[in-house]
């Protein structure tokens, strides 16, 4: 039986991280070493021990791997993982879990840097995400006219180190 608690965010999991950990691996069809290998990691050893509660006590994952995991894992599984669940993990509301990572809109504005020839530092990017609020509300490279032109217009200031 699982124990679900109801409050003003929604519905809260109430078993330990680790248990959680593993179901959304296992339901996203992952192996500990094949998730740990896609992750960047060497294999299952960087990885089990979030899945042991006698060796990680926390309640939390830490958010940087939370972001890594809900970047893998999310839209896998039946019924298919959401990031606000991965993200739960590490004990990040539903209202905030639904944006994308920073790590996620960063890739996205090097590609459209990219697209665009202009050569571009994770500095720079770090600075477009400072500069244009609708690049980080998007999960992906779908942008209309306008926000390519106001993308174009970004990057170009930042390239040339112009703040508006």
């Amino acid at each position: 039986m699982v124990a679900f608690i109801r409050g003003m965010g929604g519905t809260e999991d109430l078993r330990p991280v680790t248990v959680r950990f593993r179901a959304l691996r296992e339901r996203a069809g992952y192996g500990l070493d094949e998730l740990a290998v896609e992750l960047g990691y060497r294999g299952a050893s960087s990885l089990q021990r979030y899945e042991d509660a006698n060796l990680f006590k926390k309640p939390y994952l830490p958010v940087g791997l939370a972001e890594k995991l809900a970047d893998t894992l999310t839209g896998r599984g039946e019924p298919p993982i959401t990031r606000p669940e991965v993200m739960s993990l590490a004990g990040i509301p539903a209202t905030v879990a639904d944006r994308p990572s920073p790590a996620k809109v960063g890739a996205d504005a090097m590609k459209v840097a990219e697209a665009l020839g202009i050569p571009l530092t994770s500095e720079a990017a770090y600075a477009i995400l400072q500069e244009l609020p609708k690049l980080r509300r998007l999960g992906h490279m779908d942008l209309s006219t306008e926000e390519a032109a106001e993308a174009v217009r970004v990057i170009s200031r930042v390239v040339a180190g112009v703040k508006k």
